[in-house]
């Protein structure tokens, strides 16, 4: 069983003997790699959060579970979607790049140009290896 990671974001503060929730963020369906590559983006937000409401318990957790079932197909699908996404985005960047480009030496030279058509085959090299991992997963 694949193991993912949950970020979970709670800022809560206590008047009076009561405790209100006042934010709460949920971020989830991460790999090791990714949690680990996003970290700084969770702390940032729960620092932006200490400063807003200095008063308050303001707790950022991680958690492990096995991702199996529902879970697993969800986290599936939408790393799925995200990498069919950035495929597109990086498509029609490419595209809007070959229409407007006026200079003297082909495009094809061209060090950007160069760069993103190699991030755009590693994206769908990538596409094609979890196409078949979420294919395989729907057929179980």
């Amino acid at each position: 069983m694949p193991h993912l990671f949950n970020a979970v974001l709670k800022v809560r503060t206590c008047k009076g003997g009561l405790s209100e929730s006042l934010a709460f963020h949920k971020w989830e369906g991460y790999t090791l790699q990714q949690l680990t590559k996003w970290d700084w983006y969770f702390r940032y937000r729960a620092a932006l959060y200490q400063i807003k409401y200095p008063k308050a318990d303001v707790q950022l957790n991680t958690f492990k579970y096995e991702a199996d079932g529902e879970k697993l197909d969800r986290a599936l699908r939408n790393r799925w979607i995200a990498k069919k996404r950035k495929i597109t985005e990086w498509t029609n960047k490419i595209a809007r790049a070959e229409e407007s480009y006026d200079e003297l030496f082909p495009i094809e030279e061209h060090q950007v140009y160069i760069t993103a058509v190699a991030k755009l085959t590693r994206l769908q090299k990538e596409f094609v290896e979890l196409n078949e991992i979420y294919m395989n997963s729907l057929i179980k």
